[in-house]
Parts: C-alpha cells; structure tokens; sequence
C-alpha cells in the first residue's frame, strides 16, 4: 500500500509530505526527555522517524530554520511562526538504520490523517520514560513502555 500525507507548520507558510510504502521502517514514539519537552512546551511529544527520502517540502523550505545543541541532530521550524517541522537524525544513538533519517510530527498533518493514522505511525513506545513528568496513572495509559 502506497501512501502519502501532507501537513503545514502553525502558519502554513511552510509545507511537507511524507511517503509510505507497505513494510518501510519507521519509528513512532513518545518523548519524554527533559530536551524535547523544553523544545515543545509540552510534557510529551509525538515524532516518526522514516528514511530521509520519505519527507520532501512541498512549499516554504527557504523560511525553515535550524537549531542544534548537540552533534547527532537537528531541530528544523519555521522562521515565521516558530511551528517545530521535522528533526533531523545525523547519527542514531542506538541503531544505525536511524543515521540521517527524519523526525515528523504527526500534529502537523492535516487534520484528517491526524485521525487516521496508519499503524507504522502510530507510537509503540516511550522513550525516555524514567524522565516523565506525568504521574503514574497517566502515564500508564499511553502505552507499555519500552
């Protein structure tokens, strides 16, 4: 199954797709890590990593901008409305299927796909557990850690 979907940053000045075949890797997850809430103003986050072919912008790519505080990754927004589009992946920490691959938000797709996600994009762990702010109740419920 071929598949593809499109999303926009806050402002919709900058515009993405992102690719699926049937069997591709991916990497859903939440994130909980102190970084990734700091970057999001949130408690979590919700990001898939696919092969960097997988995402192409669409309109709007000479307003994103980039900022890295470590060597392995980069976080891309948009320069107008400071929207979050992708991560970039230069080095994976613990598996190098990951190095050089892209990090989407699924909040960013359009809003029916947002409730339609398939399977691959949806999130099958918690990354950086031990560092949640949520309660245990809460936390319980997004899904097994891993």
């Amino acid at each position: 199954m071929k598949k593809t979907y499109n999303g926009h940053c806050y402002c919709g000045k900058v515009k993405f797709q992102v690719s699926y075949d049937e069997g591709m890797p991916t990497r859903p997850i939440y994130c909980h890590c102190e970084s990734c809430r700091r970057a999001h103003s949130s408690p979590l986050y919700q990001i898939v990593y696919v092969k960097a072919d997988r995402f192409r912008f669409l309109e709007g790519e000479e307003r994103v901008k980039t900022f890295s505080h470590r060597d392995d990754f980069t976080r891309d927004f948009c320069g107008n409305c400071g929207s979050r589009v992708r991560n970039v992946l230069i080095k994976s920490q613990s598996d190098p299927l990951w190095d050089n691959s892209i990090g989407f938000f699924p909040a960013l797709l359009e809003e029916h796909d947002q409730h339609n996600l398939l399977d691959p994009f949806k999130p099958k762990a918690n990354y950086y557990a031990e560092e949640t702010v949520f309660s245990d109740n809460v936390f319980s419920c997004l899904l097994e850690t891993q």
